[in-house]
């Protein structure tokens, strides 16, 4: 008898440590704070003296927005985006890496299609002025190379340049230097398939990769993981031309890599 009453009150205590758990568990959820309508991509870059904010990219009006944590507008900087092209990505949002001025600088690219696809890169500060043009360069990232920073672009036909550049730039994780996915495609160029290769930074888990063709248009997305390093991606409907992926995480720098079908 003693042992059934023992039974019977174990379970009722079981019964009512789960219903005194539920509520905590449903309260357990995202909230969400702010939805951006108009922006292609949404990053985080932390600016020297400023601290953290977002930055999204209107693309129908070509327009940079950077906002605080409560998604309020901070700055907002019109890109001179020339008509016909298509604004491809931005980078190296700072304040300190370029010049010593208080204002904030970055790099955008952008894109023209016709007999020949070309690519132009433009640092600008936040008036919008543009302080330099890069011809035939559709992406530009800062490295750290034995203490100091450098500009690292990448061009059509694998042509990368090194820049050397005055100032210091924080990146958003702590580990300066290593929040940079590493993207390779194989064979390249390829046929009906290729191998779309990547390796997430430490603390990266998961990020989205983007297809483009040359036009601007995503072609297919995937979500990845830390657990794997390439998406092997049949490309047998896939015209002949030059393509794009993109990887990019909270946390990281967008990256992208160029590959060619046959």
């Amino acid at each position: 008898m003693k042992t059934v009453l023992y039974l019977v009150k174990t379970k009722l205590m079981k019964k009512l440590l789960l219903l005194l758990l539920l509520p905590v568990y449903s309260q357990a959820q995202m909230t969400l704070e702010n939805t951006y309508t108009r922006s292609r991509t949404l990053q985080v870059v932390n600016l020297e003296d400023v601290g953290y904010k977002y930055i999204s990219v209107d693309t129908a009006n070509n327009k940079a927005t950077l906002h605080n944590e409560d998604h309020t507008v901070w700055k907002s900087i019109n890109l001179s985006v020339p008509s016909g092209a298509m604004y491809f990505g931005i980078t190296c949002v700072s304040t300190k890496l370029f010049n010593a001025d208080p204002l904030v600088e970055f790099c955008y690219s952008y894109y023209t299609t016709g007999s020949a696809t070309t690519y132009t890169t433009i640092l600008c500060d936040e008036t919008g002025s543009i302080l330099q043009t890069l011809n035939d360069t559709y992406l530009a990232g800062p490295v750290r190379f034995n203490g100091k920073w450098k500009i690292v672009t990448t061009g059509p036909n694998y042509q990368n340049r090194v820049y050397s550049v005055p100032g210091t730039y924080l990146q958003v994780k702590a580990n300066a230097g290593q929040n940079d996915a590493e993207l390779s495609a194989y064979p390249n160029p390829a046929t009906d398939a290729i191998h779309l290769g990547y390796k997430l930074p430490d603390g990266i888990h998961t990020a989205s990769m983007d297809v483009y063709s040359a036009d601007g248009r995503r072609i297919q997305s995937y979500q990845i993981s830390h657990q794997y390093t390439d998406i092997l991606v049949p490309t047998g409907s896939y015209a002949p031309g030059t393509y794009f992926y993109t990887v990019q995480a909270a946390g990281m720098q967008p990256q992208t890599e160029q590959f060619i079908i046959r």
